[in-house]
């Protein structure tokens, strides 16, 4: 009988040891990996997780310089703008450690480039004991699974695996182990690098499994497709997010960090004062929407910390009014309005909640909803924003100067304004068919109300702020009788209310009244009425 010889050991796993170590997700793993230097004697697995370990294990230390540098540097500039604060410290924090992560990201094709080197020393992984290498490719054909590899060639040392789309990978059993190799690639381009060394760590994790079943598990191997499939589809979008990210941290550290009013005002800006302002919103944006060139500061005095906002203003006549708003922080982090300067000078109590009113009144009509009544858009373009007129002397300019700080000022209301627009209103509907008296031909609104309750025992004129409109009330005695026409007199009450159109003209929309049926029939008897009364002065 002819002797069976054994296979010697140089063609078989028997007697030598695997050194190779499989670094994937388990914590125990990765503190193991703590204690040696660098990636050798590991196989590491590419999964959703250990992507992003990798890069943390390999850079922590840059990437700590970079998150505590960017820190420093944002405190520093928080500072400087003297809005030191636990929020805006908690804020400086939070966007530092946007930088990190944008440089790790930056960074990760470099990093994969050396940790998935084939040519890097993966510790020694020997055929199984008693296995030959026929045996071997034998169990790698049979198991082996990857859509992107068309065809599977050996030889008496080497399996090839080929792609057309990510090249040739070859397995060679030699007297130091499995080894992998790329033998040829579709494209040369550095970017495409790294794409190659994840395709071919991922064809080793299959045959470490095939032939290694309780090293790497066949579910660990399916992590690891899914994950090198995922990251290069991603890798464009990842690259794009990362660099619209380093673009938005840029722009947010050149306009003063987050939000410049918010760290100069000490987060004043971002606050409310319901006691003084009924409209829903922060003070940056009742002050803005009335006054231009605006800006917060704060400074201590006498060991307070003192938050200013000053903004300019336009007035009808060319000149520029410039306000400062002194507020107090409090260590509680209240805050209280101390006082409001004009042009230099402070505000006695009264002209102080003139102009904070009229601040309200200005926000509110500005942000009314377009579904208002059109009298909303004269209100906010015409009353309100002429809402304070101040006294101006003729050698005023339109800049502000120091010797401003000594006027005196005059207040108008805005509703007031709108009141005195209404009754220089001339009715279209009353003609003056008198050539002798051309001055009867503009006879407005106020002239005849004036004239017609002049001994009444009521009459009034008010705006309402709720629909833009003004409202006339009054009560007088019957024409008939006022004209002759009747023995008694008789009081009549009379409601009017004018509305602008889109032309910014002010007409009756609604009347009601004891003597009439229409308000053209009372506008009529009333316009004949003052014509009577006047046209023989």
């Amino acid at each position: 009988m002819e002797e069976v010889k054994k296979v010697p050991d140089e063609e078989t796993g028997g007697g030598r040891q695997n050194t190779m170590k499989i670094l994937d997700k388990r914590e125990e793993a990765w503190e193991e990996k703590k204690k040696s230097d660098g990636w050798n004697g590991y196989h590491v697995l590419f999964t959703e997780t250990t992507q992003f370990l990798i890069i943390w294990e390999d850079m922590k230390k840059k990437l700590k310089i970079a998150y505590f540098a960017t820190l420093a540097f944002l405190i520093l500039f928080v500072v400087c703008l003297g809005g030191a604060g636990i929020w805006n410290f908690i804020e400086s924090a939070l966007l530092s450690v946007v930088v990190p992560i944008i440089y790790g990201l930056f960074c990760r094709d470099d990093i994969y480039l050396k940790v998935f080197d084939p040519a890097r020393d993966q510790g020694a992984l020997y055929l199984p004991e008693e296995m030959t290498w026929e045996e071997a490719v034998d169990v790698i054909r049979r198991g082996f699974a990857a859509p992107e590899v068309e065809q599977i060639t050996d030889t008496a040392d080497t399996v090839v695996f080929h792609s057309k789309k990510y090249g040739a990978y070859q397995v060679q059993n030699t007297e130091n182990g499995l080894k992998l190799s790329i033998l040829s690639v579709p494209s040369k381009k550095e970017e495409n690098k790294s794409r190659y060394y994840l395709f071919g760590n991922m064809i080793y994790s299959q045959i470490i499994s095939l032939l290694y079943p309780e090293m790497l598990s066949a579910v660990q191997v399916e992590q690891e497709k899914k994950a090198v499939h995922g990251y290069l589809k991603q890798k464009k979008i990842i690259n794009l997010v990362a660099t619209i990210a380093v673009i938005v941290v840029i722009a947010a550290v050149a306009s003063g960090g987050f939000n410049m009013d918010s760290i100069k005002s000490c987060g004043l800006s971002d606050s409310q004062m319901p006691s003084i302002f009924s409209a829903d919103a922060t003070l940056d944006e009742i002050f803005d929407t009335y006054f231009d060139d605006s800006k917060w500061d704060n400074y201590k005095e006498d060991g307070k910390k003192i938050v200013t906002y000053t903004g300019d203003r336009v007035v009808e006549s060319g000149r520029t009014l410039r306000f400062t708003f002194y507020f107090v922080l409090n260590s509680d982090d209240t805050f209280n309005l101390d006082h409001v300067t004009s042009n230099g000078t402070e505000l006695d109590w009264l002209q102080e909640m003139i102009i904070l009113n009229m601040l309200n009144e200005y926000y509110l009509g500005m942000n009314k909803t377009t579904s208002t009544s059109v009298a909303t858009r004269v209100e906010s373009e015409v009353a309100v924003s002429d809402n304070t007129v101040w006294n101006d002397s003729e050698n005023s300019t339109s800049d502000y100067t120091e010797e401003d700080s000594d006027d005196e000022y005059a207040y108008i209301s805005g509703a007031d304004k709108v009141i005195d627009e209404v009754c220089g209103t001339v009715w279209d509907g009353w003609e003056n068919d008198d050539p002798d008296h051309p001055e009867l031909d503009e006879i407005t609104y106020g002239m005849v109300m004036d004239y017609l309750f002049e001994d009444s025992t009521y009459y009034s004129w008010y705006y309402d702020d709720t629909t833009g409109n003004v409202i006339m009330e009054g009560t007088y005695t019957t024409f008939d009788y006022t004209m002759g026409m009747a023995d008694e007199p008789t009081a009549c009450d009379v409601k009017l209310t004018f509305t602008v159109d889109n032309d910014g003209n002010w007409f009756v929309s609604d009347y009601s009244g004891d003597e009439f049926d229409t308000a053209d029939e009372f506008l009529q008897v009333a316009y004949d009425f003052y014509y009577e009364g006047n046209r023989l002065l």
